[in-house]
């Protein structure tokens, strides 16, 4: 993919760009919260929670494709920042 099309000076381009990635983040974070709360006997709307919960202090990041093969991911940090 060549990400110099998605530069814009555009504003409305730019909160749509936002939007997607938002929209992409929480579909990520949600399949991964189901796949964990299924494995772990959490309702799915808990393991969403934690899972939001886990990123937002720092515990877990999502992760891009490196490759066209790759897939978008949520994976450990090394360390959870200081609040």
């Amino acid at each position: 993919m060549d990400w110099r099309r998605l530069v814009t000076d555009d504003a409305n381009e730019t909160n749509l760009l936002r939007s997607y990635a938002v929209r992409v983040t929480d579909a990520t974070f949600g399949y991964m919260a189901e796949q964990a709360a299924a494995e772990s006997g959490v309702p799915a709307a808990d393991g969403r929670e934690r899972m939001w919960t886990l990123f937002e202090r720092g515990a877990l990041r999502l992760v891009g494709p490196i490759t066209d093969d790759d897939r978008i991911g949520v994976e450990p940090c090394d360390s959870i920042r200081a609040d």
